[in-house]
């Protein structure tokens, strides 16, 4: 009876996020499949993060399959089907969606998420937007919501490089 006790006691710590334990993001060295919302619109996109630089590769809708976009701190390089467009990002205002995202990106790393539920979450503000990034027990990512510019990102066939 104690055998089979402490076997339920460890499966129990070794399964998931416990009640109120930690987990640190896995943000960086990724790739996935995004799912993205974005107001009215919907998009799927091929995603990695490598070195902090995340690189985003459009695969529907069909009109625009194919457009990729190279983002990190210092700005945003698109591309479509071979040819490069140069972006002034200057102009953009305040709260472009993908400044947000590497504020995001950047925010949540210096988290550390705690449960909630079967998963974790860390709740967060970048670039004047408030965030909720859920996150597996081991710390990949699920799901991301930025209420405000009403985005969400669902992260799918995460794979860790």
């Amino acid at each position: 009876m104690k055998k089979l006790l402490a076997i339920v006691i460890v499966f129990l710590l070794l399964c998931g996020c416990v009640q109120n334990a930690a987990t640190t993001p896995v943000l960086n060295n990724i790739s996935f499949i995004a799912e993205i919302s974005y107001g009215e619109s919907e998009y799927s996109a091929d995603v990695s993060i490598r070195d902090d630089v995340l690189n985003l590769v459009v695969t529907a809708p069909k009109e625009i399959d194919g457009l990729s976009f190279e983002l990190d701190k210092n700005g945003i390089k698109a591309n479509f089907k071979g040819i490069p467009f140069d972006l002034d990002t200057v102009p953009l205002p305040k709260g472009a969606v993908y400044q947000v995202l590497i504020c995001v990106l950047d925010d949540a790393k210096q988290k550390t998420a705690i449960s909630s539920d079967d998963n974790c979450k860390i709740t967060g503000d970048a670039d004047g937007n408030k965030y909720t990034l859920l996150l597996s027990p081991s710390g990949l990512p699920i799901e991301l919501e930025i209420k405000e510019l009403d985005f969400q990102m669902k992260f799918t066939n995460v794979t860790v490089e």
